[in-house]
């Protein structure tokens, strides 16, 4: 593998000088402090330590006197986003760097790397969690048993998102296989209930809005298309 034109192989003590890393399991090596562990790092790194540490330090809400090896698993994630980040690499490699986050953490890191990006900053990151590539990444790849299956760029992301699932419930047997018969439909019965699912582009939406308004539907719910249904249906 070939980073800025370095072999990752052969110079990684260079590569590892631009390139900030996250990976998908955190091992700190024996030290006593999460502030010991980064001037360990900035060391390493040959970098003074800098306004932009205490900066992200402040921004996770890292206890730095803490000991590591008593950490949580969201506190040891949250010092390996400040370790990849501290350094303003012009490259980040972050694998599912959300692991352990709370909710308010995960939309601070989402902040961090828009900004970043903004500066020109090269991002790959792997993640599970489509809400938070969506925001912040120009493409997104799926991977499925270690193949690359489709690459997907903010256009088509929109394109995907303009298709609606729709469910319907219906109060009469007679609506329901009507409407069951339709393309793109799936019509279940469970305990009495009666539902058909259906996908709609945006040109089929007029057509089957005049049909929806002669049913007597006991529940209606539209919702986008996500990319979480739309990745289940390329693997099935």
């Amino acid at each position: 593998m070939v980073i800025n034109g370095f072999d990752t192989w052969q110079a990684a003590a260079e590569v590892k000088r631009f390139v900030g890393y996250v990976p998908g399991e955190i091992s700190f090596p024996d030290t006593r402090s999460g502030r010991t562990f980064l001037k360990m790092q900035l060391a390493m790194l040959k970098c003074s330590h800098s306004p932009v540490v205490n900066e992200l330090i402040d921004t996770f809400k890292i206890d730095t006197t803490a000991d590591l090896k008593r950490m949580s698993k969201g506190m040891k994630q949250k010092v390996a986003l400040v370790c990849a980040f501290m350094t303003q690499p012009p490259v980040l490699l972050l694998d599912e760097p959300t692991t352990g986050l709370d909710p308010v953490m995960r939309d601070a890191f989402i902040d961090l790397v828009k900004r970043v990006k903004e500066g020109g900053t090269t991002i790959i990151m792997s993640s599970h969690m489509f809400n938070e590539l969506e925001p912040t990444c120009d493409r997104i790849g799926f991977l499925h048993q270690g193949k690359l299956i489709d690459v997907l760029d903010q256009a088509r992301i929109h394109q995907i998102h303009q298709t609606k699932r729709v469910t319907m419930v219906f109060r009469h047997m007679k609506d329901f296989q009507r409407a069951r018969q339709a393309p793109t439909s799936v019509g279940t019965v469970k305990d009495g209930v009666l539902t058909v699912r259906q996908t709609l582009t945006p040109n089929q939406l007029p057509q089957w809005l005049g049909q929806v308004k002669n049913y007597d539907l006991l529940d209606l719910q539209i919702e986008p298309l996500s990319l979480d249904y739309y990745f289940s249906q390329k693997i099935n």
